[in-house]
């Protein structure tokens, strides 16, 4: 599938200069950046939604705040805490 994109000819005309010093052409060039754009959006949206999920987390603000020998406690708290409780229960329980 494929879209027109409509561009100023002062902006093609630059685009068109940049992409011939790269060896590229405008088309390639503009792919590129868009994709540059895409690639960094999705990352920087993951970023966030992660950050939403520590803000969700009672425990986050005391992450990295205590050493415990444990390398992986900040990533695992939550694993942990429910290996612990459920070392406590009786069988069957």
């Amino acid at each position: 599938m494929s879209h027109t994109v409509q561009v100023p000819d002062e902006l093609y005309d630059k685009l068109a200069s940049y992409a011939r010093e790269q060896g590229s052409t405008p088309d390639d060039m503009l792919i590129a950046w868009v994709a540059e754009i895409v690639r960094r959006t999705e990352e920087r949206q993951a970023r966030q939604e992660e950050a939403e999920e520590v803000a969700d987390d009672p425990i986050a603000p005391f992450i990295g705040a205590f050493t415990f020998g444990v390398g992986d406690l900040a990533e695992r708290h939550d694993s942990y805490l429910a290996e612990g409780y459920a070392n406590t229960r009786e069988p069957g329980e």
